[in-house]
């Protein structure tokens, strides 16, 4: 059983323009069938041969309703399959539907995964076009916007837009994107907001109806489908033992204990010590079946430098080493006329043959998709992957490993946020598969231990806006369009809680 909070025990919302469902373990939501009755006679046009979970069947019938709906539910709890109900329910009607997300690689592995469930499928990114005409589009945030900016006919024959990670509106360099298309879509166009993590769900679904006019239906899933154990370690003085992480760890006292002055360390040594840290962990790990993992780290370089490491192991059985072998083989014998040949390949073939894969942005699309399929067929042990691999790909694994709790931002080297930090660990536990997710994060002795447990143990941070006017904006709306400059500006999130703080 679930427990469950309406709209009425939160009095500071305004006469329900804002339907907010929040879905918790141990109460029946009785206060939904009898406050939205409408919620119960709606039948479902389409059936599942499993059983849904509470959110996903609310989100189903808000649907069917033409509810404007934005969805915070954790990683891996089945979020994908609100939108393709409503892809399969727009599509049954006649209509279009656009479906965002913030990467290219995302958009590729979506648009792959529609395409099997549904025809018509199309794909728009910076560099490819698939099918543009379409009835269900794929496409990146900033295509949109520019579709927005040219105020094409074609979004008025729309149903929904589907906009997935829908956290990026707090992205420093891009979030704005996100702002501006939320104000810029035409009323008659209804949004399904997908998101694992927005603290401040409340705010921001009452930002989304004063915009656009509309009630939003806003659900929050707070339990995990797969719960995950979480557990630190000091390598450099405890070496593999593990911690568990809760509210009552005292960091400190184990980061009070010095395994050897910083004289006695050189960089080389430490490097190589880590490096042997990360072996020891991965056979462990191997021998007591806790695999598929993921290892977070926050440098390009050092995926490379880990998986050359890993050479002289092997975490492929026979069986999987002949499937991964043959499916090489016959990749090569499809695609005669590319550039790309095997021996350019081998080096990194190598590596997946034992089981050990690597995953960033700057890894080459051919090569990338090769590790996915690799990864999502069970067939890879270890991945070493930097943080674009937690943004909405399907692939989970058992163990999730952070190599370290810092990274490098752009500008300065900074810890990760609690958001960034749960984005991550979520990828941790297959649902249907493992009974738990285990999450491992290696620390340093002598990072700050409040920092630390801030990330660890901490709350989420609240999405805030980072809206600005770019030259693409002026430019789009120049001239007799100038007017629109000024709706962007009254409309924006930052305009919105700058006014919730002076009322406050």
């Amino acid at each position: 059983m679930r427990k469950f909070i309406s709209i009425q025990r939160l009095a500071y919302l305004k006469k329900e323009m804002i339907q907010f469902f929040l879905f918790q373990l141990s109460e029946n939501p009785q206060i939904i069938k009898e406050k939205y009755k409408d919620l119960k006679r709606s039948e479902q046009k389409f059936t599942y041969n499993f059983k849904l979970d509470i959110f996903q069947k609310m989100a189903i019938k808000c649907i069917e309703m033409g509810k404007n709906i934005l969805i915070a539910a954790h990683t891996s709890s089945g979020k994908t399959l609100i939108a393709e109900y409503a892809i399969a329910y727009s599509l049954f009607k006649g209509k279009k539907v656009i479906y965002t997300t913030p990467i290219k690689a995302l958009s590729n592995q979506k648009f792959r995964d529609l395409s099997r469930i549904f025809s018509g499928v199309g794909l728009i990114t910076g560099d490819i076009s698939i099918n543009p005409e379409g009835e269900c589009i794929v496409m990146t945030t900033e295509v949109l916007r520019c579709i927005l900016g040219n105020r094409s006919e074609e979004m008025y024959s729309l149903e929904w837009v589907i906009i997935d990670e829908a956290h990026y509106i707090k992205d420093l360099q891009r979030g704005f994107i996100w702002e501006e298309i939320l104000i810029l879509l035409p009323k008659s166009v209804k949004i399904i907001c997908l998101s694992a993590t927005i603290p401040n769900i409340l705010e921001f679904s009452e930002w989304l109806t004063n915009i656009r006019k509309l009630s939003f239906v806003s659900i929050v899933a707070q339990k995990r489908p797969v719960p995950l154990k979480e557990y630190f370690c000091l390598p450099e003085i405890f070496g593999l033992k593990l911690f568990k992480v809760n509210e009552k760890n005292k960091i400190l006292k184990h980061q009070k204990i010095k395994s050897k002055s910083e004289e006695e360390k050189l960089p080389s040594s430490i490097d190589l010590f880590f490096k042997r840290f990360i072996q020891n962990l991965l056979n462990k790990l191997y021998d007591i079946k806790y695999g598929p993992v993921i290892l977070f780290t926050f440098s390009k370089k050092k995926c490379h430098e880990f998986a050359k490491s890993l050479w002289s192991m092997n975490f492929s059985d026979v069986k999987s080493r002949k499937v991964i072998e043959r499916f090489l083989n016959k990749l090569f014998i499809k695609l005669p006329g590319e550039k790309i040949s095997y021996s350019s390949c081998e080096t990194y073939f190598r590596s997946l043959k034992k089981g050990i894969g690597i995953h960033h942005a700057s890894l080459s699309p051919f090569l990338k998709e090769i590790t996915e399929t690799l990864f999502h067929a069970n067939l890879l042990f270890i991945l070493f992957a930097t943080e674009t691999f937690s943004i909405g790909l399907n692939m989970p694994s058992k163990t999730v490993i952070f190599s370290s709790l810092v990274k490098f931002d752009g500008k300065n080297l900074r810890f990760l946020n609690r958001g960034e930090f749960i984005q991550m660990s979520g990828r941790a536990g297959r649902r249907g598969l493992d009974r738990k997710g285990i999450v491992i994060s290696i620390l340093d002795d002598k990072n700050s231990s409040d920092k630390i447990q801030k990330v660890l143990t901490g709350f989420s941070e609240p999405i805030g806006s980072v809206f600005r006017l770019s030259i693409n904006t002026f430019l789009d709306f120049i001239g007799p369009k100038k007017s629109r400059i000024k709706k962007l500006i009254n409309c924006s999130y930052y305009e919105f809680q700058r006014k919730m703080t002076t009322v406050k």
